[in-house]
């Protein structure tokens, strides 16, 4: 997967239908897409949070931990796929 090419084409986007379209390009299989859609929203909660100065370290922990099990889980599933 091309990364940068992903987030030139989120960037294009103008609404969630749109980006919904990028990842179905994106990514071929269903539970990788998945995966990466709900760590995509998982970011823009995080960034409405902080627009709206809801943080804390506990909030700050949870948003890292969020993000490193979708990108474990992830890579487990495509090496799993790939044998």
């Amino acid at each position: 997967m091309n990364t940068e090419k992903l987030m030139n084409d989120i960037d294009k986007c103008e609404n969630e239908e749109e980006m919904k379209k990028v990842f179905n390009e994106h990514f071929e299989d269903e539970v990788e897409r998945k995966m990466m859609w709900d760590l995509l929203k998982t970011l823009r909660d995080k960034d409405n949070s902080q627009l709206l100065g809801k943080e804390s370290k506990d909030n700050e922990n949870d948003f890292m931990k969020d993000i490193v099990d979708t990108v474990t889980k992830y890579d487990e599933y495509s090496k799993k796929k790939k044998n």
